[in-house]
């Protein structure tokens, strides 16, 4: 086997592969993020904060009740509940504008994510098979080329055995 040159065609043809891929991979991760749009993250948000509110809500009126002193030591064990209590229909509000502004306005719903990944894979593995193809092809004149380290082992048998 020979070392292959930089400057030699399959070598260029082969880097401009894994760029392409590379730059595939990337806007994966980039839409691999589950907040989605702004209105389904702050649902999502307020969802599981409701559950606190109702902690808060309650043991706010056992205290009261019971005439027991609320100790403010104890707004630490549940501080988003008591926020949500005594902001009342302004924490709401106040949980949409934070989101508005974590998500951007472009934020895509769910299923368009999910739509927007699987045309992604699919690329990815159109660029994969054709980075296969041109080490492979490589390979026939000779040279020495290294495979990435998270090649999917299957698609390297697939290819071979064709």
């Amino acid at each position: 086997m020979r070392l292959i040159h930089d400057q030699h065609p399959g070598a260029l043809e082969l880097a401009a592969i894994r760029a392409k891929l590379a730059d595939q991979q990337a806007a994966l991760d980039v839409l691999d993020n589950p907040m989605g749009t702004p209105e389904e993250a702050a649902t999502r948000f307020l969802e599981w904060a409701q559950r606190w509110r109702e902690l808060a809500e309650s043991n706010l009126r056992h205290h009261a009740r019971h005439g027991i002193e609320f100790n403010l030591d104890q707004l630490h064990e549940n501080p988003i509940g008591v926020a949500a209590v005594f902001l009342g229909a302004d924490f709401d509000k106040r949980v949409h504008k934070v989101f508005d502004s974590l998500c951007g306005k472009d934020g895509m719903s769910s299923s368009e994510r999910a739509a927007s990944m699987t045309k992604l894979k699919a690329m990815i593995r159109t660029l994969e098979q054709d980075e296969e193809r041109a080490v492979m092809a490589l390979e026939d004149q000779g040279f020495a080329v290294p495979r990435r380290r998270d090649i999917d082992p299957a698609l390297v048998w697939e290819l071979w055995t064709q």
